[in-house]
């Protein structure tokens, strides 16, 4: 091997310091070791290095090399650029000789930080390699101090020893510092050394550890994406230092070692930076309070989506190109910052000012890394990447401030809660008092309607008396009187129905039926009208019929409201024409217009006519303002659309277009048929109590008096006449129906439901009208109490009242009802149906008495094959004492609905199930009459069969066997 050339003296002067001075003697060209090393040994003068710029010779090659002196000094080694000297690979020599005739076995070599380290040991010809650094996993070598930088060497007596050490690296490269240490005194000075690294990065890591467990609960509580963001932020910086720290230190390691090759370096960087990027857009709400933030913000994440492929692409092709790239992307990225800041700096957002503050901390730690990592061939000081220092003060500080608007923003949002709560609060309240005063008001109304009604309806019924009895004159002012009642009833119903449709308690009750039937009907109802004012009223079609679901009642409204509006504002011999037509382009559309000649509608009054309570500038034609608006709002209540096209003086055409039904939407409960027009819908009218007697109005006057006494007696009814029972609170409402009613039928009054109740049960009237809003019990409870009693169950009962919206039909209906009149009624309508209800009624007695009448205590013979009677019969059988066993027990008993269980026996037996039930009890009845040992009384029969009135029972049995019960005698039977 060639030697040093150093001049004789000095080469003299040097040994003479080395015997001195170190514990082992040799010479230039090697190193003699005459005992074992009690500390460390510098041996970077007697170490010779070789560049390998191809990184592929190998040991034999470099050994060739070696003697053919192609080795140079270490101290003289000048490393290449920092972005090429980590492609070369560096080999050491130097020659250790063991001078003492005993093994040293607790010498130990190390060069440094380095990537990978091969160290080959030649002795006797003998190669014994090992390898340490940082991509090699530590070992536990039996050594005090396992260190993953260091190797241990024993040499044989006597022994001398060719050391030749390959270096290679992922990326940077710094020059070698080879030295033989001591083994426990590696351990004594690398365990000092060691001791403040570990406790800075213990706190450090423990710090973020902190303050990532502390943010993420406030997301799951809060659900704010900025607490999401900012921890997993903080995370992302824990897995990347960590990491750093993992390679760094020389004892531990946690992390596999492949995850040390840089490889893995660029998304491990890049993932707090999309975090921060994330974090920031979320925590400022960039997208609303800072676009111009907000479009840099994206802009950067894309740049770095990018950049991240672009990274991955040249990584594969030149991992130094890469490195290069990345720190031209820190530059790029701290450019950005500093940009960013500018536009923070501009607003006055105190959360701005927290992101400020973080963001100019962690910019200024970012400068000072990247200047040191750019003007320093190494960044290691024994085991500190010392570039990472001030990064860990930014982002401590950073942390620190962040953290602070976090509490801050928290603090916001509570604020912004408790706001958000108040005001909901608010709402509620507002809504519930909104509410209320749309009850009240809409109560106001059905109320100040309901009021009219009454009188209304003693109005027009008493006009329509004294048209049919008076003289001409007198007739003549009724028919004044009875039409101004018509019109201020129309002007309730539409009050009425505009309150229900704001409600929003109105909903379409569609029908199959043909419309253009319904339409003629509805423009014939205005024939008499416009030909009084010598008006052309014409209706035409394109179908004969066309069936289809509509609404009757809220059609009839709209038409109406048209033609009478047309009638109105139409000059004598006007024409006013209604055409029906089916339209649209998949024929789905009902068009009915109504066009006049007359006055027409100004230009400034169409865009409001309907409008509620809005009038055009008519003197002469005033309305109020009522009809137009109802009209459309129940147009646009069935799916529809109203349009109007109108000239001054050439008359209005409005067009009504309503979606086309084939089939009923949705289906609506079969009601008694009433023909089209039968009265309006009326809301729910809460009556007020009134006494029998105390009522002062007019119609008191007309009471009979001692005077014409025997006149008004002549009048009455025979006593064998239909018995009637009145329950109505309002004696005047008493009176007109009363007198309706008096010339053919007897009557019973009652001004409560309690005490119709009672009347009815006491005296079994033939038929029952009722007014439904009354004190104590109302109408509904009155039939639904009569219905299930034994001895009224079969009375009809007409509920009369202006209660009469569909659902309080259907509730009416339900209870048992058999008829629904609305007030103000028309009296004939009232008096048909009295007449019919008793007609029918008749016949099912008459089918009762001819069923009862068979009977001689068993079953009809000639419903012995009827499977439903057999099953009925049985149950009666078990129950029949019972006087309260009525028809909702035998429904329970049947396990059927009571309107499948009626409709049955209707359909079986023609019979309701009140009368069936009593044809059961008085076929036994007299059963037990016919083998009567006079030891039974006939009250004692009605009460075993269950009749709770033993005079009820007496006429009911004679009714159906034409003789009483008491006349059945023992001997022969009857």
């Amino acid at each position: 091997m060639k030697k040093k050339q150093t001049p004789n003296i000095l080469k003299m002067a040097f040994a003479f310091c080395l015997f001195i001075f170190l514990p082992y003697s040799g010479q230039a060209d090697n190193i003699v070791l005459d005992h074992p090393i009690d500390s460390f040994i510098n041996i970077a003068p007697y170490t010779f290095v070789y560049v390998d710029k191809t990184a592929s010779l190998e040991l034999e090659a470099v050994r060739d090399l070696q003697r053919q002196n192609a080795f140079v000094p270490l101290d003289s080694l000048q490393l290449a650029g920092k972005y090429i000297c980590g492609k070369y690979r560096y080999w050491l020599y130097f020659n250790i000789k063991n001078g003492s005739e005993k093994e040293l076995a607790q010498t130990v070599f190390s060069c440094g930080k380095h990537d990978r380290i091969d160290i080959y040991k030649i002795e006797n010809g003998a190669v014994i390699k090992q390898r340490i650094g940082t991509a090699r996993r530590i070992e536990n070598r039996n050594r005090l101090f396992p260190n993953k930088y260091s190797v241990p060497l024993h040499f044989a007596p006597l022994s001398g020893n060719d050391i030749f050490v390959k270096l290679t690296h992922n990326l940077a490269c710094s020059i070698p510092s080879p030295i033989l240490l001591n083994d426990r005194y590696e351990f004594e000075k690398e365990t000092k050394g060691l001791t403040p690294f570990f406790i800075f990065h213990t706190a450090f890591f423990s710090l973020l550890i902190f303050v990532f467990l502390f943010t993420l609960p406030q997301y799951f509580q809060n659900k704010e994406k900025a607490f999401l963001y900012y921890s997993l932020y903080v995370l992302l910086l824990f897995v990347f230092y960590f990491r750093s720290f993992d390679i760094n230190n020389p004892v531990t390691q946690f992390l596999p070692p492949w995850i040390s090759d840089y490889k893995y370096y660029i998304p491990i960087s890049l993932l707090p930076m999309l975090a921060y990027l994330f974090f920031i857009s979320s925590f400022l709400n960039t997208r609303k309070d800072f676009p111009e933030i907000h479009k840099l913000v994206k802009l950067c994440i894309v740049f770095l989506g990018i950049y991240f492929l672009l990274d991955r692409a040249v990584f594969f092709y030149d991992k130094w190109l890469a490195w290069k790239l990345d720190n031209i992307l820190r530059v790029g990225f701290l450019l950005f910052s500093i940009y960013f800041l500018l536009l923070l700096l501009k607003s006055k957002s105190k959360l701005a000012k927290y992101i400020l503050s973080g963001t100019l901390v962690l910019v200024l730690a970012s400068f000072s890394n990247m200047l040191l990592s750019i003007f320093n061939k190494s960044n290691y000081i024994g085991y500190w990447n010392f570039t990472l220092i001030p990064q860990y003060a930014g982002i401590g500080l950073e942390l620190l401030f962040f953290s602070l608007g976090l509490g801050y923003k928290t603090r916001l949002m509570e604020k912004e809660k408790n706001a958000v709560q108040q005001k909901l609060e608010n709402e509620k309240r507002e809504k519930i008092h909104q509410k209320e005063l749309n009850r009240v008001r809409n109560a106001f109304f059905t109320n100040i309607t309901h009021e009219f009604r009454t009188p209304l309806t003693l109005i027009i019924g008493l006009a329509d008396e004294l048209k049919e009895n008076a003289e001409a004159v007198i007739h003549k002012k009724a028919a004044v009187i009875r039409n101004n009642g018509a019109k201020l009833l129309s002007l309730v119903n539409r009050l009425l129905s505009l309150s229900k449709l704001e409600a929003g308690k109105m909903e379409p009750e569609y029908k199959q039926a043909d419309i253009i039937s319904f339409l003629k009907y509805q423009v014939n109802a205005f024939r008499s009208l416009s030909d009084s004012m010598n008006i052309s009223l014409v209706f035409y079609s394109e179908k004969e019929e066309f069936i289809m679901a509509y609404d009757a009642d809220k059609l009839q409204t709209i038409v109406s409201n048209l033609i009478s509006n047309a009638i109105k504002f139409s000059q004598e011999y006007g024409e006013i024409i209604v055409l029906a037509r089916i339209a649209g382009g998949d024929k789905k559309i009902l068009e009915i217009m109504v066009k006049d000649n007359g006055q027409g509608i100004g230009t400034a009054d169409l865009p409001h006519i309907f409008e509620r309570f809005y009038q055009a500038d008519n003197p002469t034609r005033q309305g109020t303002g009522i009809g137009l608006a109802l009209a459309k709002e129940l147009v646009e209540l069935m799916g529809g659309t109203i349009r109007v096209f109108s000239e001054v003086g050439k008359g209005a055409e409005f067009t009504l277009r309503l979606p086309i039904y084939r089939e009923l939407v949705p289906a609506c409960p079969s009601l008694p048929p009433q023909g089209f027009g039968t009265g309006p819908p009326i809301g729910d009218f809460p009556g007020r109590p009134r006494e029998v007697g105390k009522n002062t109005g007019v119609l008191d006057e007309v009471l009979p008096t001692d005077a014409n006494a025997e006149s008004w007696m002549a009048g009455l009814p025979p006593d064998d006449s239909p018995l009637l029972l009145l329950v109505e609170d309002n004696a005047d409402v008493r009176f007109f129906i009363k007198s309706c009613l008096e010339k053919n039928y007897r009557t019973l009054e009652a001004d409560n439901g309690e005490k119709g109740i009672e009347l009815a049960i006491e005296h079994v009237p033939d038929l029952i009208i009722s007014d439904v809003m009354m004190p104590g019990k109302d109408g509904f409870e009155l039939c639904r109490e009569l219905k299930e009693h034994g001895q009224t169950d079969h009375i009809p009962i007409i509920l009369l009242t202006a209660k009469a919206t569909q659902e309080d039909k259907n509730l009416g209906l339900y209870r048992g009802a058999d008829a629904y009149l609305i007030k103000p009624f028309d009296k004939k309508e009232l008096l048909i149906r009295v007449e019919k209800l008793i007609e029918i009624r008749k016949k099912l007695e008459a089918r009762f008495w001819h069923i009862a009448g068979q009977g001689d205590g068993q079953p009809d013979p000639d419903l012995n094959d009827n499977p439903f009677l057999l099953a009925l019969d049985e149950i009666l059988e078990k129950n029949y004492a019972d006087d309260s066993f009525s028809a909702p027990a035998l429904c329970r008993c049947m396990g059927i609905s009571k309107s499948r269980l009626y409709e049955q026996l209707k359909k079986e037996s023609g019979l309701s199930v009140g009368l069936y039930i009593r044809s059961f009890r008085l076929r036994k009845a007299k059963g037990i009459l016919m083998k009567n040992n006079k030891k039974i009384s006939v009250k004692e029969v009605a009460y075993k069969v269950g009749f709770s009135s033993p005079v009820y029972f007496s006429q009911e049995f004679k009714k159906a066997f034409g003789r009483s019960p008491g006349s059945y005698k023992p001997a022969n039977g009857k």
